[in-house]
């Protein structure tokens, strides 16, 4: 049986601090020529996408990066005990 990909998170956070990768996707977007927005705000998400379509609409494509908190536990249910961390 192969593991599946969520096990081997802790591993592969410890060797390579994969839950630090990542970038500014909203200013590659921009760079790109398309509309980029990185919504911080919990109060703009609600807003945000409806702009991100009206703009998709006059036919710039549109990105939309929401940030939200890393999740400092995951779940481990209808996981074999034997390949969990």
């Amino acid at each position: 049986m192969t593991p599946s990909p969520a096990c081997n998170l802790s591993s592969a956070t410890a060797r390579w601090k994969s839950n630090e990768l990542g970038g500014n996707y909203a200013e590659t977007a921009i760079s790109l020529g398309a509309y980029g927005e990185r919504v911080r705000d919990p109060q703009r998400i609600a807003h945000a996408p409806q702009h991100a379509m009206e703009v998709a609409q006059g036919g710039l494509p549109a990105l939309l990066e929401i940030i939200s908190k890393e999740e400092e536990t995951i779940s481990t249910h209808g996981r074999s005990p034997s390949l969990l961390p």
